[in-house]
């Protein structure tokens, strides 16, 4: 894309197309994340001047090599914000990171290995 006009306007030419999230704007105006990320706070909210610009319309799920991130989805309007409702990981997702985490406990020591689910997930709380 051609670079013209400063960052603000082109932000709000691009989200009078359609609703984005941040990394979608950075991709298609060629940014740095900063740039754009001070932009869309400053037009997140309220000044004396101009009333809000911009609000969260949605929430999107990425996955990114194996981590999942919530990313807001950003609209034009003067609106309140979506409250986000969406879990960053599932009940499934969850439990399989906690006995990733005991499993690694296990795995440090050799005097680890012989001892039980209880007495590791204790380690890991830090009772011990």
């Amino acid at each position: 894309m051609i670079a013209w006009g400063n960052t603000t306007d082109r932000i709000l030419l691009l989200l009078k197309q359609e609703p984005m999230t941040k990394a979608e704007i950075c991709r298609r105006l060629e940014l740095k994340h900063d740039q754009v990320a001070s932009v869309l706070s400053r037009l997140s909210k309220r000044s004396k001047q101009m009333p809000k610009r911009i609000h969260v319309c949605s929430y999107t799920r990425h996955a990114i090599s194996g981590r999942t991130y919530i990313r807001p989805v950003y609209a034009l309007g003067n609106k309140p914000d979506k409250p986000q409702e969406i879990m960053a990981y599932t009940l499934q997702e969850r439990q399989d990171r906690a006995y990733k985490k005991l499993v690694a406990i296990r795995n440090s020591s050799v005097f680890n290995q012989t001892k039980k689910v209880k007495e590791l997930s204790q380690m890991r709380r830090g009772y011990t």
